[in-house]
């Protein structure tokens, strides 16, 4: 990364997180945080990066958000000039190793960062995941675009979406996706369905 150009006071609103959840987990210790901050003050400025009169925000998301419920404007900002493609990847890292993903979630993150035009090896020392997470968010990711929103939109669990990726077809994916959200099939009788399926 570039050298620090400044340690500031900036608006909240005037910075801009590009890589947000869409789904974001309960986070039982956004709380506790918010309370120490109101007390003690916020000990680690959040980090950003000088965009078009505005910031865009690289690693801090929790420290803004806690700072927002506690009604603050402000927050204290380490403003530092970094490359799209490095801020991305670490706000990457911030997103997947603070508070845990849906997997889903983690193969759109990685999807956005560039995870997936890469070799497996090069991925899994970049984003410090394992080669079955990663396999498992490119399979995730290959889905129709209808099942991915039906995972988003809770119609079906990531479990039941992962063996449904086991099907090459995506006419049979889509059909065992209607029949799983249609009947609401246990995971042990999507599994054998899937086997009858890839058996035809």
């Amino acid at each position: 990364m570039a050298s620090v150009d400044a340690l500031l006071d900036i608006p909240i609103d005037r910075i801009d997180d590009d890589l947000p959840l869409r789904h974001r987990r309960r986070d039982p210790g956004l709380e506790a945080l918010a309370r120490s901050i109101e007390r003690y003050g916020l000990l680690t400025p959040v980090l950003v990066t000088p965009r078009e009169g505005r910031y865009r925000l690289i690693s801090g998301r929790r420290r803004i958000e806690a700072c927002r419920r506690l009604g603050h404007t402000q927050i204290a900002a380490v403003v530092r000039r970094v490359p799209d493609d490095q801020a991305l990847e670490v706000a990457l890292q911030e997103n997947l190793h603070q508070i845990p993903l849906m997997a889903l979630e983690e193969a759109d993150a990685l999807r956005r960062a560039g995870g997936f035009a890469m070799p497996a090896s090069e991925a899994v020392e970049r984003f410090a995941l394992s080669e079955e997470e990663i396999a498992l968010g490119r399979r995730l990711h290959r889905l129709p675009a209808s099942i991915q929103e039906g995972v988003w939109t809770g119609q079906i669990d990531e479990r039941r979406a992962l063996a449904i990726s086991r099907l090459t077809r995506e006419v049979d994916q889509i059909r065992a996706f209607r029949r799983i959200r249609e009947e609401d099939l246990p995971l042990t009788l999507v599994e054998e369905m899937i086997d009858e399926m890839k058996g035809e």
